[in-house]
Parts: C-alpha cells; sequence; structure tokens
C-alpha cells in the first residue's frame, strides 16, 4: 500500500482553494511574501539567540549575617553588630574580578543616608571594608523580629550591579536557660 493512500485512508482527504485575495496577488508575490515572513522569522531568531549568548553582568550578593543574641560581659551590655557581606556568587564559573564594592570615600566612615532598616532601630551603618556594612544598634535587639534593609545604589561603586537591594533577617527568638 503506498504511503499516500495510508494516509487518506486515515485522515481522509482535503483539499483547500486560496481565498480571492490571494489568488488576484499572484502566485509569484505569495512566493515572495511567504519567503519574506521565513526571513524575518529566522532573523528574528538568529537575533535573538545572539543576545542571550551575550555575557551577562556580573551582579553582586548580598549575604547577611543576622545578629546573634546578646552578651553580657564584665557587668556590661555587649550588642551584637549585624553584618551585610558582598561578594559575587560563586556559581558564575571561572575566578571572578576583584570586587570593590563600595564607593572607597565612605569606607571607614558612618553613613547618614541611603539605608533603611526598617522597623527602624538607632544605631550606626559603618562600611568596614570596601566590602562589608556593619550595623551597630544603640540598644539591644528585640529578639524573634523581622527586619528588611533597602540599600540605595549611591552607597557603591558606579560599577557595582546588586541582585537585590533590599535583603531581610530575623533576630533569634528570646530562649530562657
Amino acid at each position: 500500500m503506498k504511503l499516500s493512500k495510508f494516509v487518506v485512508s486515515a485522515v481522509g482527504e482535503f483539499s483547500w482553494r486560496p481565498p480571492a485575495w490571494l489568488q488576484r496577488a499572484g502566485s509569484r508575490r505569495v512566493r515572495y511574501g511567504a519567503a519574506a515572513a521565513v526571513a524575518a522569522a529566522a532573523l528574528a531568531l538568529g537575533g535573538y539567540l545572539y543576545y542571550e549568548s551575550l555575557p551577562k553582568p556580573l551582579e553582586v550578593q548580598i549575604e547577611v549575617d543576622a545578629p546573634g543574641t546578646s552578651r553580657i560581659e564584665q557587668g556590661e551590655l555587649v550588642v551584637a553588630p549585624l553584618h551585610l557581606d558582598f561578594a559575587y556568587p560563586d556559581d558564575q564559573g571561572g575566578t571572578p574580578p576583584p570586587l570593590s564594592a563600595a564607593r572607597l570615600d565612605l569606607v571607614g566612615n558612618v553613613i547618614g543616608e541611603g539605608v533603611e532598616l526598617d522597623p527602624p532601630m538607632p544605631g550606626e551603618w559603618t562600611f568596614a571594608t570596601e566590602n562589608q556594612l556593619v550595623f551597630t544598634p544603640a540598644e539591644d535587639w528585640p529578639a524573634d523580629r523581622e527586619y528588611r534593609i533597602r540599600l540605595s545604589a549611591d552607597l557603591f561603586a558606579p560599577d557595582i550591579d546588586l541582585a537585590d537591594s533590599v535583603v531581610e533577617f530575623r533576630t533569634p527568638p528570646f530562649v530562657a536557660e
């Protein structure tokens, strides 16, 4: 049995007549139009694949080292600071370039603007190094509270792209021992 007879017996026969406007256009114009549409689709696909193959910019990740439980040493309350560490992700492959996330004029200085802690808490923000931002609170952290930190792009070098400018952490729960 021929393949065409098998297809006809399995699916049936189809017939199609082009609409009047397509008959008036002529077969030559239709072929050129179809070829142009296929070429445009191929160019669009090629452009998309080229764009996707371009190297993506490295984004700096923020790792939150949440404060631990405060301690009492020699009768004084020692409040644990909050540390934000900036680094390139490990999964980028290869050795990432050296990182200097903070603007150099801010390193070692108290930062007045550009960092928002929600809910607010009194204290000082300081870039301890060019890749570590430290918050030293003026009072003890409340137990088991969630905080959100928003960072402004003005704090960082112009070539630094943060993966996320908002980070969250939770203080340790209250435990009596």
